[in-house]
């Protein structure tokens, strides 16, 4: 048997790698980060986490860290839409990830831009046991039956170095050369909007007089304008290739640093401003989507896999479910727990996920700035929770289910319900372990037993939670009947329910979890990979 080097291989040591190698490793599974980059950008690309991502952050410990290092306690303020940021009249604007959301979920949307993120998440992957390399770069790679053998350069001073590795993630981003190495196309839309970022430093203390603005909307230029601390701001305007306008007019060095200057003072409605020039980045807005995630055992994560407009602020957070999604599927056939084909599921389910969740992109670029590119989708956009909460892994669809439905539907993110635990109130999110999870009926004790049994032969991880009479409100939204159970995957989602108890509930959950596992031949498209470990039964009466 060939020797592994490390078990993962990412490439691309940005937001959805970083994250990947996170939940990878609170599964227990050793990965090597390697990242181009001498060092992190210090622009903000990613700022808004929704509240279903701060979920999956808060389910391996970090919650508490993300929110200290983000700008929250810094800048509370609304979004508005304003002439430029002298505009005594700015526009409000309601924040779509407000409103029902203390109703959903146990925790709430944050802001922490992706320069501050990313050392968290660093941070907590090295604890953990993560290899993460800057200044280096995949060279070539090479798959065989058994793994991939990859070749790494370090940019620093020229040295390669060969490891084996069985799986390779690519998250090396929308220019990365994985995909296209691997020959994988891409369709949609393609490039929709050019635009400028300039992160600059100036005191606008006096400008803001008294209003706090998260993001402020502008029409002269037209673009973006958000601050940050310590008197650090980003300014996002579009040009036009078309009318002769180009990237490297923007870029400091050329005699375009006045050009920036110009843009900030415009954007702030003061010609006599003084301002520092930070960093100068050009991006795209853009629409695309591989035509498959995965090749043999390279995976594609993130904007390698998708890229869309930031209407809405999906991007960032659909790479991250990405992450989530295939990390504990290689855990559990890294572990043995699950068959190879268990990775199938990662692109059957994610990849019409993505693609819906892309038309919800393109349909608010339309609708909020009135954008005919021939080809963008007709309609009226759903509610943001409702896309990020509210997604369903079904085979071959990409479907939206409200998430206040009661009882949730299989196939969907288990639901947020507040249960009293010793006097203490607790999320029924915050009992899901890192394997699978059965809630069962106040008559349920079989279940729990039954697990137990399961569990000890299949030698994987499964908490088990018996409600009591008092839990009908859990008992609703789970769909959990007195002697009915419902089972819940490593990643939170619903997999299988059972109304009453049947005769031989250990031979029925044996059955189950071989065809979770990929076991057995498959039936109904039930997907869900498990980790080795010991069975837990907790709950009531137990």
């Amino acid at each position: 048997m060939t020797v592994m080097d490390t078990p993962v291989l990412i490439v691309g040591g940005s937001l959805v790698g970083l994250s990947t190698a996170l939940f990878l490793t609170h599964q227990g599974v050793r990965c090597t980060v390697v990242e181009r980059q001498p060092h992190r950008s210090v622009q903000f690309r990613f700022g808004g986490i929704h509240a279903r991502t701060m979920e999956l952050y808060r389910s391996v410990g970090i919650e508490d860290d993300i929110r200290a290092a983000g700008t929250d306690n810094e800048q509370s303020g609304g979004v508005a839409r304003v002439r430029n940021l002298a505009d005594p009249e700015p526009q409000w604007m309601t924040l779509p990830w407000d409103g029902d959301a203390p109703l959903l979920s146990p925790t709430s949307f944050c802001m922490c831009p992706q320069d501050r993120l990313e050392p968290v998440l660093a941070r907590h992957a090295r604890r953990r046991g993560a290899e993460i390399c800057f200044d280096t770069e995949l060279r070539s790679f090479l798959q065989d039956d058994e793994g991939v053998t990859a070749v790494l350069v370090d940019r620093a001073d020229g040295t390669e170095r060969t490891i084996r590795t069985q799986y390779l993630v690519a998250a090396d981003g929308v220019h990365g050369q994985i995909r296209t190495e691997l020959g994988i196309d891409r369709h949609g839309l393609g490039v929709l909007e050019h635009w400028m970022s300039i992160i600059f430093r100036s005191d606008l203390a006096s400008q803001l007089a008294g209003r706090d603005f998260r993001t402020v909307f502008l029409a002269e230029p037209n673009g973006s304008l958000v601050p940050r601390a310590d008197g650090v701001w980003q300014l996002a305007v579009t040009y036009r290739p078309a009318d002769g306008q180009r990237a490297q007019d923007f870029a400091v060095g050329h005699f375009t640093e006045q050009r920036c200057l110009e843009l900030i003072r415009t954007a702030t409605g003061r010609p006599d401003l003084e301002a520092t020039i930070v960093d100068v980045m050009p991006w795209q807005a853009a629409s695309y989507t591989a035509e498959r995630f995965r090749h043999g055992r390279v995976f594609l994560v993130g904007d390698a896999a998708h890229v869309m407009p930031p209407t809405g602020a999906f991007g960032g957070n659909t790479g991250i479910h990405d992450a989530h999604n295939l990390a504990w599927k290689l855990a559990a056939v890294l572990s043995g727990a699950a068959g190879p084909e268990l990775l199938d599921t990662y692109q059957a389910e994610r990849k019409p996920v993505v693609e819906r969740i892309t038309t919800e992109a393109l349909l608010r670029l339309g609708s909020w700035f009135r954008t005919d590119r021939p080809g963008m989708p007709s309609g009226t956009p759903v509610n943001e929770h409702t896309v990020m909460f509210g997604y369903q892994y079904r085979p071959g669809a990409g479907t939206f289910v409200d998430p206040r439905s009661r009882p949730a539907p299989v196939g969907t993110r288990a639901p947020h319900v507040p249960l009293d635990r010793d006097g203490k109130q607790v999320s029924t999110l915050d009992l899901l372990g890192s394997g699978f999870t059965l809630f069962a009926g106040p008559a349920g004790r079989p279940w729990c037993q039954a697990a137990h049994r399961v569990a000890t032969a299949a030698g994987i991880r499964f908490d088990c939670h018996r409600l009591s009479e008092g839990d009908s409100e859990c008992a609703t939204a789970f769909g959990i009947t007195p002697d009915g159970a419902v089972l819940i995957r490593p990643d939170g989602f619903i997999a299988w329910r059972s109304t009453s108890t049947p005769d031989d509930t250990e031979a029925t959950l044996h059955e189950v979890l071989s065809r979770l596992l990929r076991r057995a031949p498959q039936g109904d498209f039930l997907t869900v990979g498990e980790l080795p470990a010991i069975c837990h039964e907790r709950g009531h009466d137990q």
